[in-house]
């Protein structure tokens, strides 16, 4: 897979713009264990309540997804380098823009798709090198913890859950948290996170996303606690775009 390197990282990507390695030069530390950046496409029939269950058997039956176009250089210059892929299912074609920066430990991943499937589940899979019982998550009035482990028939029942403009995974020393500019499910399990991307539901909404989308998110590792590494602050101004004022 293609290498880069930037102050912050060495990264070795995939042909399908999942991450294989991400060094940590500034901590010394891998952040990759397994699937990172990995899109999973699942099959999601959840029964009367369509819209709105997910079951804890979703992962049971994996769509296929091909590489239409492995991921390659597509700009370079002194501040950022993208990168591009394209994926696709049977119905449905998934362009990933992967960029990386020079003065921001962010690596962004854009999605342009085209979505015509029915009852699927699409992830954003992130398997990190972090040992922790708990994750953070963003809401509209601060943030609240959640386990990471399902010890218990209350914890097995929240493996998806709800947040809003970012999550965060973490241990002593540092961690990993994932910004979105709208995309508000998530799940947990032991040291892995999934951003919940888009459905294929028909009830109560027959087209329900189906078409064109465009949307973002970014990774971000850290070090310290998501509050010193001012992790909200950051996922503000990612979803707050400079605009431009008229001072006369």
């Amino acid at each position: 897979g293609d290498t880069v390197e930037t102050p912050y990282y060495s990264v070795r990507f995939n042909p399908d713009g999942s991450i294989a390695s991400l060094y940590d030069k500034e901590l010394c530390r891998e952040w990759v264990k397994g699937d990172f950046n990995k899109l999973k496409i699942y099959h999601d029939t959840p029964g009367n309540y369509d819209a709105w269950d997910i079951l804890p058997n979703y992962k049971d039956r994996e769509v296929e997804v091909k590489i239409l176009s492995p991921l390659k250089t597509i700009e370079k210059n002194s501040e950022v380098v993208s990168f591009a892929c394209t994926l696709a299912t049977e119905k449905s074609t998934w362009k990933r823009i992967i960029r990386v920066f020079r003065q921001s430990r962010g690596i962004e991943v854009e999605n342009i798709v085209d979505w015509n499937e029915k009852h699927v589940l699409a992830k954003a899979q992130f398997d990190c090198n972090i040992l922790t019982r708990k994750a953070i998550c963003d809401t509209s009035a601060g943030f609240v913890e959640r386990e990471t482990h399902r010890n218990t028939t209350w914890q097995q029942a929240r493996f998806e859950c709800c947040h809003h403009k970012w999550c965060d995974l973490s241990e002593a020393g540092g961690g990993v948290a994932i910004i979105n500019d709208g995309k508000y499910g998530v799940g947990y399990e032991e040291n892995k996170m999934s951003l919940s991307l888009l459905r294929a539901t028909i009830r109560p909404d027959v087209t329900s996303d189906l078409g064109h989308h465009e949307f973002s998110y970014m990774i971000y590792p850290h070090g310290d606690d998501f509050v010193k590494a001012e992790i909200n602050n950051i996922a503000f101004e990612y979803n707050i775009p400079i605009g431009k004022a008229d001072l006369t």
